[in-house]
């Protein structure tokens, strides 16, 4: 059965680790919960019969149960999981579990408690300052978006595509075209990362309230014109 389509239905998992964890097989209870694509709050429920029986838990575990909490928007049970992660001393996974709770908590607008648990954190990795530098661009903490990304380029790491999006976003909206048209020619020259639509959008609109920059707004709009012409003259 685990090897059909329909097998990997959440109602056909759920059901799986009900079964087990009613029956006394947890540790089939936990496997099938490890394999849930979209954990939901029947699986979070199941999770509690697990903790019941007195199964020693993981930070495997642990991620789908605070994604089955993103997905309902359920902050007292995910801190609840946050609570249990720091008994527990396991390394494994624990990048991906702080990254989830960071996300979390940021998705409730408890925007202080996602960065103390950012700043707590030992080790982080890009998904972990995307996961901070979104909910301050969504929510207009531009200031500390900022001073995020420069940490990020700070300590070398490559910045992503949808890291500068954000972050010229935020620019077009300040209107602070020296730093946004200096973050926008850093792409190419300096990251290698290649331009979308929403990076010229960002600009343009960000240069269209200042006649100053009216020259370098023409010479974005030419460049998108010719990006289109390529792409319909290669199809």
């Amino acid at each position: 059965m685990t090897k059909n389509d329909f097998a990997r239905k959440s109602q056909v998992d759920n059901g799986l680790i009900d079964l087990y964890s009613k029956v006394g097989w947890i540790v089939n209870a936990i496997k099938v919960f490890k394999e849930v694509d979209d954990p939901d709050l029947e699986g979070l429920e199941c999770f509690c019969d697990t903790q019941r029986a007195r199964v020693k838990l993981d930070n495997c575990i642990f991620l789908y149960t605070i994604i089955a909490c993103l997905n309902f928007s359920s902050p007292s049970q995910g801190k609840q999981m946050h609570g249990k992660t720091i008994k527990i001393e396991s390394p494994r996974n624990q990048i991906p579990v702080d990254n989830a709770l960071v996300s979390m908590y940021a998705k409730c607008g408890n925007l202080k408690d996602a960065n103390m648990l950012f700043e707590m954190m030992h080790q982080r990795n890009m998904v972990s300052f995307n996961t901070m530098i979104t909910p301050y661009a969504q929510h207009g903490f531009g200031l500390e978006e900022l001073e995020l990304f420069k940490v990020i380029l700070d300590i070398e790491n490559e910045p992503t595509n949808i890291m500068f999006i954000l972050v010229l976003s935020t620019r077009s909206r300040t209107r602070k075209v020296d730093e946004g048209w200096k973050y926008f020619d850093s792409m190419r020259q300096k990251y290698d990362i290649e331009l979308e639509e929403e990076h010229y959008s960002c600009m343009i609109y960000l240069l269209a309230y200042n006649v100053k920059f009216k020259k370098r707004a023409e010479t974005i709009i030419i460049q998108i014109l010719q990006r289109s012409y390529y792409k319909i003259d290669s199809a």
